[in-house]
């Protein structure tokens, strides 16, 4: 089949506006300059992920329009997973038929999705199992973290998978996938339209920006994000320079938040002693003019993909401090494109941002050279090409 002709069909629950869904978003408008693309998710209860994809132009599904997507829980609470897989499976099987009477209709050569919830959907009728599909992994998967679904759909279901980093692909390997289903695809960056981005002016004002040091975590407020470390940082980084701040994005009031988290470091910041120097400023479209107004980032986490956000940092040119996280390391190289340290510790932390900013040359050289290296590396249109070209080979095999 010719490019031209193909038509790729992304197909994914939502339930919040994170990285992985922005550039699926970013994804689609770039292949849709060369095949026809249509984006398929089977609730709609993302507000902010249904305005992207309208904004984008992208032909746009909703296939049963609900308020919230129920969480099936994790691993540690089985019975809380067992009951919630229960209550879904009549929307699951809902959804199936529905999406398959719509994949009739606009007739996809091979469906995208990145999580194994929209996998079983896909799987459960015989029609759209006919359609060739592929796994857009976006999470770094220890071996155990693979559950057995998982590893199932890899294996069976799936035409073709890819990791976004080499972590991720080599968790794959570990979970017994083929090696002739996996490809290794980074996430890409618009280093020219993110740098001009981050030129604009503020949605809103940014508390104490007139400190010495602004710190940013430019993370979702999500357990794995490493929050609390960071906090617990501060209160060291205070004994160095008191005229400091912490930045937090994301959610921390209202139906969208974690309040249970939120509540959780609120306690932590005032053991700490650093109320005066945390500030939650919710979320923000204007993430990166925000992260041009910050001294360092820092990603604290205990997992990840392949955060883009270390690429923003780089394209604007900011010192990144990160821990060895699935695809994390595919990008911070200690010295010279960026800091690493231990998960779990604040000390490495602390230390990390000291040293950043009391060694402004070395400092000024890393965000040298990792901005070079994001300009040749990561580039949208390498990323789009490959993925043409891996899609053309899965469809050519159907």
């Amino acid at each position: 089949m010719s490019v031209e002709g193909m038509h790729i069909s992304f197909f994914q629950f939502v339930p919040r506006y994170g990285g992985a869904d922005r550039c699926t978003v970013e994804f689609a408008a770039r292949l849709s300059k060369y095949v026809k693309v249509s984006i398929v998710d089977p609730f709609g209860s993302c507000e902010a992920y249904r305005r992207a994809v309208e904004d984008a132009g992208l032909d746009y599904f909703v296939l049963f329009p609900q308020d919230e997507v129920g969480d099936i829980g994790g691993k540690r609470n089985v019975v809380k997973r067992v009951v919630a897989l229960a209550k879904f499976l009549p929307q699951m099987m809902k959804i199936s038929r529905l999406t398959r009477q719509l994949y009739m209709r606009i007739k996809p050569d091979i469906i995208l999705t990145h999580n194994f919830k929209s996998g079983m959907v896909l799987m459960m009728n015989r029609v759209l199992r006919m359609i060739p599909c592929c796994y857009y992994l976006h999470n770094w998967y220890r071996p155990p973290q693979m559950t057995v679904v998982g590893k199932w759909l890899l294996n069976n279901h799936a035409s073709g998978v890819l990791g976004v980093s080499y972590a991720t692909m080599q968790a794959c390997i570990c979970a017994g996938i083929p090696m002739n289903k996996l490809k290794a695809l980074y996430n890409p960056i618009d280093v020219e339209e993110y740098q001009q981005r981050s030129e604009g002016n503020l949605d809103d004002p940014l508390p104490q920006i007139n400190r010495s040091l602004k710190i940013l975590l430019p993370a979702g407020l999500r357990r794995v994000k490493g929050h609390k470390i960071a906090i617990q940082a501060m209160s060291k980084i205070l004994k160095w320079q008191d005229d400091a701040v912490l930045w937090i994005p994301g959610e921390y009031k209202g139906d969208n938040a974690d309040l249970e988290y939120v509540s959780h470091l609120k306690r932590e910041i005032s053991l700490e002693g650093v109320s005066d120097h945390v500030e939650f400023i919710g979320h923000r479209n204007d993430l990166p003019q925000v992260m041009k107004n910050a001294d360092v980032l820092i990603l604290p986490s205990l997992y990840e993909g392949h955060p883009r956000v270390i690429l923003e940092g780089m394209a604007i040119k900011k010192p990144f401090i990160g821990t060895p996280a699935g695809g994390t390391l595919d990008m911070l190289s200690p010295g010279l494109t960026g800091e690493l340290i231990r998960f779990e510790n604040s000390v490495d932390l602390a230390e990390a941002i000291i040293k950043v900013i009391t060694n402004p040359e070395r400092t000024s050289k890393m965000v040298e050279r990792s901005h070079e290296w994001v300009c040749n590396c990561f580039t949208p249109e390498a990323h789009t090409k490959n993925m043409l070209k891996y899609c053309n080979e899965i469809v050519s095999k159907k």
